[in-house]
């Protein structure tokens, strides 16, 4: 029998919510999605949301105060919200982010194999939703180790892990304020259930801009241009 699957969106009412549950919807794996947010937005606002994505398989949920505050970009609602998920496997993103449609099923191939958690790599867009090019200098996972900081990394929206696994690394990692609890929570996760595996497949579509401190494309740019100096067209994991 297959796993079961869900994809929690964490939003805060932008308009990209919309590319982000056009592809869930497209997956082609079938998966439930809970669309959560909080008083980011006021309660009209959320019904207005809810009304305008509302879908079959598609739950939403509102949390009347500010979880949290400035600097914690709802990583507290992933905290708080995975423990309430049912299904056996969670995928996590945020509103501005989407998938490929064979990213859930690439890693649910991973996880029903016997693995406890799998990744994705990523491809990189502009504010615009337009393809700017796929990473091959940061978010590697166990690929390679990333251009400017010698370690692996795979981010928030790359990684499908078993629901009761999610929970208690969430809880901890995105608890924490300030700079890299993707970081932390995939530190964690290598740590503590080794048992895992990456797709190769860059299946992940992360948006440029997100807001004030979000990477620049001119990151990218230089670390893709060290990696084919050092490597060539072709990266040793290609």
């Amino acid at each position: 029998m297959s796993l079961t699957a869900a994809v929690l969106v964490v939003t805060s009412g932008r308009n990209e919510l919309s590319d982000c549950l056009n592809s869930i919807e497209a997956q082609d794996y079938p998966v439930t999605t809970y669309v959560v947010t909080d008083a980011i937005i006021d309660f009209y606002e959320f019904i207005e949301l809810k009304n305008k994505y509302k879908a079959d398989n598609r739950h939403f949920c509102y949390w009347p105060t500010k979880i949290g505050g400035e600097g914690w970009e709802g990583r507290r609602l992933i905290a708080g919200c995975t423990s309430l998920i049912n299904e056996d496997v969670l995928f996590v993103t945020q509103d501005d982010d989407w998938f490929k449609p064979n990213h859930v099923s690439s890693l649910m191939e991973i996880i029903e194999s016997g693995h406890d958690w799998a990744y994705s790599l990523m491809s990189v867009y502009d504010k615009d939703g337009l393809f700017l090019f796929d990473d091959i200098c940061e978010c590697l996972g166990e690929e390679h180790v990333s251009y400017n900081t010698d370690t692996n990394f795979a981010p928030t929206g790359s990684i499908a892990m078993k629901t009761r696994i999610y929970c208690g690394l969430a809880v901890y990692a995105y608890n924490l304020k300030g700079y890299g609890p993707d970081r932390i929570f995939y530190d964690l996760a290598k740590k503590h259930y080794p048992n895992f595996k990456g797709s190769k497949l860059h299946t992940n579509c992360f948006r440029l801009g997100g807001n004030d401190g979000s990477v620049k494309k001119e990151f990218f740019d230089l670390g893709i241009s060290m990696m084919k100096f050092k490597y060539g067209n072709k990266m040793p994991w290609q």
